[in-house]
């Protein structure tokens, strides 16, 4: 089996150091890592195999998991891009008056893009797992490939 390095850096996130093939994981964590985050070498496969979250990993015991909170702080990030994404060309109509153009018609589909992200952030919100996270992000309008 594989095996990793795993520490907590002082920004409260899990670092995984991933020895060079041919190179003992026991020298590694002695010379390259920080002794005082208290280091320690596990299997590869003891990680969640999914780094969606990866940011939102955190040791709890000798486990690394995703921390649901973290989790849904990185679900409304993507989700604040995603709307800023799809608010962007009504933006521009109504901040700079273009003629010819409905900034009406451009409010009213600003007004549809904010009730459809209140929804998301709801569902993102309400969420008790990363896998309905996930589920959330996999769907219209991120569609991420998860």
């Amino acid at each position: 089996m594989s095996k990793v390095i795993v520490y907590t850096n002082d920004e409260g996130q899990v670092v995984t150091c991933h020895p060079a093939p041919g190179f003992d994981p026991e020298e590694v964590l002695l010379k390259d890592c920080p002794t005082d985050k208290n280091p320690h070498i596990e299997d590869l496969s003891s990680l969640p195999s999914d780094t969606t979250f990866r940011d939102a990993w955190v040791e709890s015991g000798s486990q690394v998991i995703e921390d649901l909170t973290k989790s849904k702080e990185i679900s409304h990030g993507w989700r604040r891009e995603k709307r800023q994404e799809e608010f962007k060309p009504h933006d521009d109509i109504i901040m700079k008056q273009i003629p010819g153009a409905d900034a009406t018609a451009a409010e009213e589909a600003r007004a549809e893009i904010r009730t459809r992200y209140e929804t998301i952030q709801s569902n993102i919100d309400a969420s008790t797992s990363t896998d309905e996270l996930r589920t959330i992000l996999s769907a219209e309008p991120f569609n991420y490939n998860l």
